[in-house]
């Protein structure tokens, strides 16, 4: 959400500005007031008698101004009762904040309820133009309710002010005043508060140039779509700029026909983001950069978000580098449940369109580094929509679990332990790509360096039939579980898990396992014991050599898969470069397999499916219904006979499994025509089947 206002073009009302004050001065008195002494009627009607404005506006002068108006600070009690307040736009009537003043009610029954005539206004809560400085505030313990506003328009729609919107921005909070006009702000807690309901562009907004020292915690937000025009409009429950910020134990619910965009927008940096919760937010937390308009460039950025849930998320986590960059982000133990299928066309919210992410940065220029991602939880909903994107460069990165897109540089990344479901593109993505016009390119390629992705657990991505093969659109390849694309460097992909769980015997619900498509200047890609298990015949695809795989290794990467034929004999498809070791159930209706022979380019290594010196294992386990399998080899293998079995034939006995194992020797072409050479088999007794 943008940052709508420049306090310095707004004629705001002094803090020393007469007002009236409904009770007699000797009762209104600091350092503690309780508001009804001051005169607030706290009747919660829309009477123009029980406006509560200026006797609350009272309580607070007397605490927080200076002697002999006030006494420096205190505390201001609103007692459990409803009081109405009306704060304009017109005269920007507000409530105003001092520095070293809590304000504090009794619970949930302390209400303060904007009244059903208010129309158009600014904020609940604000700083006088007069004061100097903002320091240790404190709002706790009282319920805060917009929703009964049934007049004025928000934010975008403000016909009254067509050059500043913000006045109809409805902020309960607003303490943020950019450069060059800057009044300090710090040290402000935000805690035990009902915001129940809130309408407006952020329920609370605080920035400052420096250490903002902003605390929320333990709040409840319920945000509902107020009174306008607009089917939608930009809005940000918290919204913080500057460093030391604490944002943690909050809720955050809609519903999704109100359209609520962000929970949480963090900038600058120097924060910790931890157990909130949010119900039907498109996003939790939106990580940008400091605002290019205050001096202090934050670096580095220190970003904690740890142990946070949402339930019916569009993208859960956004990352936003500027040009300065991001950089020491950690992202670790949420749990996010994206709601793609339920939201829909209707109900996605038409600020990110049609896109659905767990994790991911918003492809905008700017460096990315020292990040680690881990051990989260991403669940997409099984989708029935065809995605069909927009042909156009980098079109579709925004849909998938993690997404980490960006037209720059990144380094120093860990994806580790996360577990993934049902991404209907993506599942991990890694893409340091070259800026999109009109933008210059850099004279040197961005380059993704020193990224591991290790020991994850996806399931199910790339769960969308729009993109199918042949991939002459070049969409499909987007469907996979790991997939590297332009520059990589000195990248280890080690110890997933990937599984697809159709029950098709012709189809599965993604492409790809690993789709290690990346530019030919990419170097040092190691693969290593990743496992991929699918229930059918129909497998994973993982075209490593078919993009022209450079300066690649892969060790003991494991393909678990079915075959089955109603009729004829199966064939196993393989590829060395993507795994070299294939535990295969044979289950066709004859019991026979014919195991074919990877891709040869004679521009090899480039575009070829093995590596010379290469040992494979193949693991076959009978469970036809016929006494033995016979699996038979293309003739690129060369297969010794062993007594009981015909030449060229492994037979293996029903409910038995046996093993063989390959070594890659030369390249076609010679003498013999064989490229791979059998070195070990087991007895041909085999063992039992687990």
């Amino acid at each position: 959400m943008r940052n709508l206002l420049l306090l310095l073009t707004i004629g705001f009302i002094s803090a020393g500005q007469a007002h009236a004050c409904p009770a007699p001065p000797g009762g209104c008195v600091g350092p503690s007031v309780n508001i009804r002494a001051c005169g607030a009627n706290c009747t919660g009607t829309d009477d123009p008698m029980d406006d509560d404005t200026d006797a609350i506006n009272c309580a607070l002068d007397a605490v927080g101004l200076p002697a002999p108006g006030g006494t420096s600070g205190g505390e201001v009690i609103i007692p459990p009762a409803t009081c109405s307040i009306k704060p304009t736009s017109t005269t920007l009537k507000f409530l105003r904040l001092y520095s070293n003043v809590t304000i504090r009610g009794s619970g949930p029954k302390s209400v303060l309820r904007v009244r059903s005539d208010t129309g158009d206004y600014f904020a609940i809560f604000s700083i006088p133009t007069d004061a100097t400085a903002l320091s240790n505030v404190r709002l706790k313990d009282f319920t805060v309710n917009q929703g009964d506003n049934s007049q004025g328009n928000i934010i975008n729609h403000c016909p009254a002010y067509p050059n500043n919107s913000s006045l109809c921005a409805q902020y309960v909070v607003f303490a943020q005043v950019v450069p060059p006009g800057l009044v300090p702000v710090s040290d402000i807690t935000i805690s035990g508060m009902y915001f129940d309901k809130v309408t407006g562009a952020a329920a609370i907004n605080l920035g400052t140039d420096g250490d903002l020292g902003a605390t929320v915690t333990d709040n409840y937000f319920h945000f509902v779509h107020g009174h306008t025009t607009q089917t939608e409009y930009d809005n940000s429950t918290v919204y913080l700029e500057g460093s030391q910020q604490i944002v943690s134990g909050n809720t955050f619910v809609s519903t999704l026909s109100d359209r609520a965009i962000g929970a949480i927008e963090t900038h600058g940096g120097r924060s910790t983001i931890t157990n909130n919760t949010s119900n039907n937010y498109a996003t939790l937390v939106n990580v940008v950069g400091s605002d290019g308009r205050y001096q202090q460039s934050l670096d580095p950025s220190d970003i904690l978000i740890a142990n946070n849930s949402i339930t019916c998320g569009q993208l859960g986590i956004t990352l936003l580098p500027p040009a300065s960059g991001l950089r020491n982000v950690s992202i670790t133990g949420n749990t996010i449940h994206i709601c793609n299928q339920q939201r829909g066309n209707d109900l996605s919210v038409l600020h990110y369109g049609p896109r659905y992410a767990g994790i991911m940065t918003a492809n905008v220029v700017g460096t990315f580094d020292n990040v680690v991602i881990a051990d989260n939880i991403i669940l997409h909903e099984p989708e029935t929509r065809a995605y069909y994107y927009p042909q156009s460069l980098h079109a579709e990165p925004d849909t998938g679990a993690i997404l980490l897109v960006q037209p720059s540089d990144m380094s120093n990344v860990l994806v580790r332990g996360n577990v993934i479901k049902d991404a209907p593109i993506s599942g991990i993505r890694i893409d340091a790509h070259i800026p999109p016009p009109p933008q210059t390119p850099p004279i040197v390629p961005p380059a993704a360096s020193r990224i591991r992705i290790l020991d994850n657990i996806i399931v199910d991505a790339g769960r969308n039939q729009a993109w199918g093969l042949p991939d002459s659109s070049g969409m499909a390849q987007y469907r996979a579980a790991i997939q590297l694309v332009d520059v990589a460097k000195d990248v280890d992909i080690m110890r997933n898990m990937i599984y697809d769980t159709t029950s098709s015997d012709t189809s599965t619900n993604g492409l790809y396992s690993l789709n290690l498509g990346q530019s030919a200047t990419s170097a040092n890609i190691r693969t290593s014991q990743n496992t991929v298990r699918t229930n059918s015949r129909a497998r994973l695809s993982s075209p490593q050599a078919s993009y022209g795989l450079t300066d690649a290794t892969n060790a003991n990467d494991v393909l678990i898969s079915r075959v089955v034929a109603q009729s004829g004999t199966g064939l196993l498809a393989v590829d060395f470069m993507s795994f070299t070791q294939y535990i295969i159930t044979v289950a066709t209706s004859d019991g026979s397999l014919l195991v074919g022979a990877p891709t040869f380019s004679t521009q090899a290594p480039i575009n070829t499916q093995w590596t010379l010196g290469q040992l494979v294992t193949f693991r076959f386990l009978c469970a036809a219904s016929v006494s033995t399998c016979n699996i038979s080899f293309n003739s690129a293998y060369s297969i010794m006979a062993e007594a009981g079995e015909a030449g060229g034939v492994m037979a293996v006995t029903s409910g038995t499994g046996r093993a063989i194992t390959f070594q890659a020797e030369q390249w076609p072409g010679s003498t013999t025509g064989r490229s791979f050479f059998e070195v070990y088999r087991s007895p041909i007794a085999g063992v039992p089947n687990p």
